[in-house]
């Protein structure tokens, strides 16, 4: 799962161009949800938090309302952050796994100093405990590329993303997202 201020700042910018995003509140709430389940995989919808099923997602639960929106930006933030970003596979097989969990949690707390003031909307009680702040360099990826990562993700059209995923039976996000630009 990406950092919850990353999940924060992605729904923040996201509200910016999304008009149709009528309970913002909800939509934020909904954009950290699948973070704050005890049982993290489960609410992730697939095998591991980093590869979640959008399309499982979607059987199981729907897009019924803001909330929903902003669990599904989540899960997308996450898949791509894992996938496209940092590249996960890659990357455990060049640190190794506990070396890369080290980089990735440091590389959280360092982009939620730079993130936190980037922000415009309050950070949540309930996930205040959870962050901490670090001044050093990242590891794993740039600033500059989590900073598009996060634009084309609040450029996305939600609906229409969905109906893609829908009427295709192989769709692959990550070709779909590469494919954007």
């Amino acid at each position: 799962m990406a950092s919850l201020i990353i999940h924060l700042y992605v729904a923040q910018e996201y509200l910016k161009k999304h008009t149709e995003i009528l309970n913002k509140e909800d939509f934020l709430k909904g954009s950290l949800a699948p973070d704050l389940e005890k049982e993290k995989v489960k609410a992730h919808y697939g095998k591991v938090t980093a590869k979640p099923i959008l399309k499982d997602y979607l059987m199981d639960n729907g897009i019924n309302n803001d909330f929903d929106k902003g669990y599904f930006i989540h899960l997308l933030t996450d898949l791509l952050f894992y996938n496209y970003l940092i590249d996960i596979d890659y990357q455990i097989n060049k640190y190794g796994l506990n070396t890369w969990k080290k980089l990735l949690y440091d590389d959280y707390d360092i982009i939620s100093t730079k993130y936190v003031e980037k922000l415009d909307v309050e950070i949540p009680e309930c996930i205040q405990k959870y962050i901490v702040y670090k001044d050093k360099s990242l590891s794993l990826f740039q600033e500059e590329d989590l900073d598009k990562l996060v634009n084309n993700i609040s450029n996305i059209n939600i609906d229409k993303l969905i109906l893609e995923i829908e009427e295709n039976s192989d769709f692959n996000t990550i070709e779909y997202f590469k494919n954007m630009k």
